[in-house]
């Protein structure tokens, strides 16, 4: 049996779109700005840059990366034809390159 809880705030963040996250941790953040944060990135590489540009951008907030113990690597993903890009010069993300 598994244990619920209904005060458990749930979002949703762009698994494609950088700013578009960093946008809505940035609203968690203002929300529950005197709770003690700790981000999980449990999704893509484009999520989890999100979440370690926030943290760059709010030092106060916690970041834990859980690190795999076993990779699937035959049932992981199909190769596509399409790749991001991003230029941090190109963002207003508050970071020095």
């Amino acid at each position: 049996m598994a244990i619920s809880y209904d005060d458990i705030e749930r979002f949703t963040i762009s698994c494609r779109n950088v700013s578009k996250t960093i946008i809505e941790l940035q609203k968690i953040l203002e929300k529950h700005k005197n709770d003690n944060i700790i981000v999980f990135p449990l999704n893509n590489k484009v999520s989890t840059l999100a979440v370690a540009i926030t943290g760059f951008q709010h030092p106060e907030i916690q970041i834990c990366y859980g690190q795999l113990l076993l990779y699937n690597e035959k049932g992981y993903s199909q190769p596509g034809s399409d790749f991001y890009c991003f230029r941090f010069e190109d963002e207003d993300w508050g970071l020095e390159c």
